[in-house]
């Protein structure tokens, strides 16, 4: 079996925190007896263009071509995406592009796309093309903002899941709502990560006696994490304490940083292997989102043993039970933040009964051998028993 996986974001030297979570799952399956090629499609810059617009540099940055992994092939392939839904112009289009990518990594017998719109749609015309099942995963994002922000993002959307063989959601949460927009469910498979690993073990000799709180992801306002600042500041920790934010910054904090310089550190993007270093060093991890699927981050944190504080939004409390393995807050409350940071500070033990509860969760329900095996299935039960109708 030869499965090809369709994802608009793939780690890279330019960009190592872009879609680990895939790389993760790719990793997992090309572990079993399958042949695994992958396929990081991005929107085609001219040169010209992006030393004019800053905002699409970073397809520019991206590396093309086929770069060799130890049980899988790359091919990050940049192709013209016109932004408008003329079908004439974007079958041309994609028909091309699908030609080019076939040529460079082969056919499959079964097609993958990771997020509905653009990879889902690509996807869904390379199974029509050689007519062989196509399988999209949503995520968080493509389902609970991208359709409600205009008509146009809607209709890709609910073409793109109602053309597709199958469907997997990444969570209960985002499978409700799939179901609420487009009146057609899909399988839900968590993105898991290697328990296979003693996190515990490194979390132990990284352990210090500073209070480490810890932000990993993009520094947006839809990420709260101006929420988590504010409420760092209100908090009487009552001992020495440094809050780190790692992640892409795309928009200015400003004032939220006052008040808490000394103790507050801001890196730019990480690569997953920095992801995990600071996950070892922190003694509770941080997500303030308004917005989120199934945040990979607080899967990596409960492997080592580290206690969350989150939101309680999208599909979060499928990891997190509010008061048993973490806390839960409502969006934008930072006073609850804040006496949440107090009492995790002032209680190792709770820490401790909080990390080693999410522990056990993490390894029951998100190895990411076992989904990797559960996506198998689907793989076969579609390539043996499904009929392509489109």
């Amino acid at each position: 079996m030869y499965v090809l996986h369709i994802t608009p974001f793939f780690p890279s030297e330019e960009y190592p925190h872009h879609g680990t979570f895939v790389k993760t799952q790719v990793d997992a399956l090309s572990k079993e007896e399958i042949e695994i090629g992958v396929v990081q499609i991005f929107p085609y810059v001219p040169t010209i263009l992006s030393k004019a617009i800053p905002n699409i540099t970073k397809y520019a940055r991206l590396s093309k071509g086929v770069e060799k992994y130890d049980r899988y092939k790359l091919l990050r392939h940049p192709y013209i995406d016109p932004k408008c839904d003329l079908p004439c112009l974007r079958t041309r289009l994609l028909k091309d592009s699908v030609g080019k990518v076939l040529s460079k990594i082969g056919e499959p017998d079964i097609v993958h796309g990771h997020a509905v719109y653009p990879a889902g749609e690509y996807a869904n015309h390379l199974g029509k093309l050689l007519n062989i099942p196509s399988l999209i995963t949503c995520h968080g994002s493509k389902i609970h903002t991208y359709p409600h922000k205009s008509r146009i993002n809607k209709y890709r959307v609910l073409k793109a899941c109602r053309s597709a063989s199958h469907l997997v959601a990444v969570s209960d949460d985002i499978n409700r709502k799939l179901w609420n927009l487009t009146n057609r469910k899909g399988t839900v498979n968590y993105i898991g990560i290697d328990t296979g690993r003693n996190h515990v073990a490194c979390k132990d000799i990284e352990s210090s006696n500073l209070y480490h709180v810890l932000y990993i992801g993009r520094v947006t306002k839809q990420k709260g994490v101006h929420d988590l600042l504010n409420a760092y500041k209100k908090a009487n920790i009552g001992r020495a304490s440094k809050l780190v934010v790692a992640g892409p910054r795309s928009y200015n904090i400003g004032r939220s940083v006052d008040g808490c310089n000394k103790s507050l550190e801001l890196l730019g993007p990480v690569s997953n292997d920095q992801v995990w270093r600071l996950i070892f060093k922190s003694d509770v991890v941080v997500l303030p989102s308004y917005a989120e699927g199934l945040p990979t981050v607080i899967i990596e944190a409960g492997a080592t043993g580290t206690p969350v504080i989150a939101t309680d939004v999208g599909g979060i409390d499928e990891v997190i039970t509010n008061g048993y393995s973490g806390f839960l807050f409502r969006p934008g409350d930072t006073s609850t933040l804040a006496r949440y940071l107090e009492v995790l500070a002032c209680h190792s033990e709770l820490r401790e009964l909080f990390g080693n509860r999410l522990n056990s969760t993490v390894k029951k329900s998100f190895d990411a051998r076992r989904n990797s095996q559960n996506l198998i299935k689907i793989y076969e039960e579609l390539i043996n028993n499904t009929k392509i109708t489109r």
